[in-house]
């Protein structure tokens, strides 16, 4: 990765930060980066309101180009309309006292 996308990476996590000494919004404040290669980048701030220095350290993951991660995808089951036909009409004859009753059917 080139200099420039650290850069717009940095300024990315900084339009999100607040300071946690006195939580003060980081946006403008000034930085360093410290350490940036394609696994992980390290950034020295300071900040204006408080004049902590702060390190963030943030690492880069690979995601997957689904919506959900693999696992995720894995184990998902897909609910048929007939499935929540019969939910429907269970809930619709139910005529216990407790919530309990219905899920013990």
């Amino acid at each position: 990765m080139d200099s420039q996308i650290y850069m717009q990476i940095a300024e990315r996590i900084l339009s999100q930060a607040t300071c946690p000494h006195c939580g003060a919004p980081l946006r403008d404040c000034a930085y360093d980066i410290l350490l940036a290669d394609g696994e992980k980048i390290v950034l020295e701030l300071d900040c204006d309101t408080c004049d902590a220095v702060l390190l963030a350290n943030g690492i880069f993951q690979k995601k997957s180009r689904g919506n959900m991660p693999r696992q995720q995808q894995k184990g998902r089951k897909t609910v048929s309309p007939d499935t929540v036909r019969g939910i429907k009409s269970a809930l619709r004859e139910f005529r216990g006292l407790d919530v309990q009753d219905l899920l013990q059917k």
